[in-house]
């Protein structure tokens, strides 16, 4: 509406939690984010997965931008862990992330080969869990130099969700310190992250493709390396072509 009345301009930012508020439980949200989409003169989304479900509930503008691949610094932590080869697995407990599956497929890996877990684990385990396995750390919520000395202290990055069209936080930033990066087998994943390791969200693959990174940590490394670099200019470019579409559309729009 402001949009219609005056000479601004409206960008609406579409990441997934705007395009399907509460995760598409709530009707009345739902239309209320397909108006925004449809009447918004220009929408942005992260992925071109997002991009194609979008296009079908508007004829304005659509601009393609992914996250930025973010600067960590990645402080020394005093902390030992407790692996020989040690796997970060970015977690908020949510109903998208395959926790479960991981919790079992660590039963499956050596003993040596630790996993630590992030977020709030609370609403399911409670205060005190118990019958973890031995090679499972639960963090709960820690600092954000916690977190960051984590990033640079662990072996493996992984990142899982079962949402279509969802780029994870914890893949750029396990680029940004090139580290050994495993996610989901989403097409959203695959077609960005190319050079990463992508699983199914069972057990098994999920430990399969553990050991199959351990044994490949340097290559991988290299690998992450190459692939920021390359979505560094990709990322140049989608803000170029945002700015021009921006630019477009507020001369179509004083005109």
């Amino acid at each position: 509406m402001l949009s219609k009345i005056t000479n601004i301009v409206v960008v609406v930012d579409a990441h997934n939690g705007g395009l399907k508020p509460l995760d598409g439980v709530n009707r009345a949200l739902n239309v209320w984010a397909d108006l925004i989409v449809k009447f918004s003169p220009i929408t942005i989304v992260t992925n071109h997965v997002l991009e194609k479900s979008v296009a079908v509930k508007t004829q304005n503008t659509l601009a393609v931008l992914a996250d930025p691949i973010p600067v960590i610094r990645a402080p020394v932590w005093e902390k030992k862990l407790v692996g020989d080869i040690n796997v970060l697995f970015i977690c908020t407990w949510a109903y998208d992330e395959p926790f479960k599956e991981v919790l079992k497929a660590a039963c499956m890996l050596e003993e040596t080969t630790h996993i630590y877990i992030t977020g709030d684990f609370i609403k399911h385990f409670g205060s005190s869990p118990d019958q973890l396995p031995a090679n499972v750390t639960l963090t709960g919520f820690i600092t954000d130099s916690d977190f960051e000395c984590l990033l640079g202290s662990t072996d493996i990055i992984m990142d899982l969700t079962d949402r279509e069209g969802c780029l994870v936080c914890g893949a750029y930033e396990a680029l940004a310190l090139n580290k050994p990066l495993i996610l989901s087998n989403t097409e959203a994943s695959k077609t960005y992250f190319t050079d990463a390791l992508h699983t199914n969200n069972d057990a098994a693959a999920i430990a399969k493709t553990i050991n199959h990174a351990k044994l490949n940590l340097t290559a991988l490394g290299n690998k992450s390396l190459a692939m920021k670099d390359r979505l560094d200019q990709k990322w140049e470019q989608q803000r170029s072509d945002l700015e021009r579409k921006i630019n477009h559309c507020k001369k179509k729009h004083v005109d």
